[in-house]
């Protein structure tokens, strides 16, 4: 049997930095085989996805309370996968809510957990700190004062870089001339950017109101509305949310 991980990113942005990981790892053990939850770009490296992310995005403590059915069902069929597998290793990428309730329950198979990209433990919620110093085998942080925090608390922790210093670097930017041509923008008037959000609840939560306000802005200083529309939400969804002709919407950049 291949050598098994688990890795879990329930975001848009879990999904990306999962990815970079997933093929730098492979370039290491080809004979990896990589499964779990992610989105496309992590499908794309060549994870095994158990459940898509996108079903995975819940915004705020109703929403997470009304999938409680759902997320004990993945949490279960997850830990299935790891006992036929044979899994001994799992990686874990921020999702804190998600990921820490799953490390209890690996860490009573034996399962070394590793966790990438830190939860903001620092700024709240501190008590997660225990939780993580007794579940977690080590912390590889993107910012050098996580690591700091960490050690003195007792966690094995180590200080891994950012992964958008190197992917903005890797990044290929359009011109403004080439943006303006490629998505048929008015080369004549500034661009007001709207960034709704990567999980489709909080898309038809946030967009609505954050929209309205653009408009109002738009007419008055003439400028031109632009929605990024994550990778993880249907760009028809923002039609649906909006039915109105005075944006563009640019998706999966």
């Amino acid at each position: 049997m291949l050598k098994s991980v688990l890795v879990i990113a329930g975001e848009a942005s879990g999904d990306l930095h999962g990815a970079a990981l997933v093929k730098e790892l492979k370039k290491l053990d080809s004979e990896i085989n990589f499964y779990g939850i992610g989105g496309n770009k992590m499908k794309d490296s060549g994870v095994e996805l158990i459940y898509h992310s996108d079903r995975m995005s819940f915004l705020g403590f109703v929403e997470v309370v009304k999938h409680l059915p759902f997320i004990r069902k993945v949490q279960s069929q997850l830990i299935e996968e790891v006992k036929v597998r044979e899994t001994k290793f799992a990686v874990l990428i921020d999702y804190p809510g998600f990921n820490l309730s799953m490390a209890k329950k690996l860490k009573g198979l034996g399962v070394e957990i590793y966790y990438y990209i830190s939860p903001q433990v620092w700024a709240w919620g501190t008590g997660r700190v225990k939780k993580i110093k007794e579940l977690i085998k080590k912390m590889f942080v993107v910012f050098p004062f996580e690591e700091e925090f960490y050690k003195a608390k007792g966690v094995d922790a180590e200080f891994v870089g950012h992964p958008l210093v190197r992917e903005l670097s890797e990044y290929q930017f359009l011109s403004k001339e080439e943006l303006i041509h490629r998505f048929g923008l008015e080369a004549d008037k500034e661009i007001l950017l709207l960034l709704p959000g990567s999980r489709k609840h909080e898309v038809e939560d946030i967009f609505p109101h954050i929209y309205s306000a653009a408009k109002k802005i738009s007419e008055n200083f003439n400028l031109q509305i632009v929605v990024a529309c994550a990778s993880s939400v249907d760009e028809s969804l923002l039609r649906e949310i909006v039915p109105d002709n005075d944006y563009k919407i640019i998706a999966g950049y």
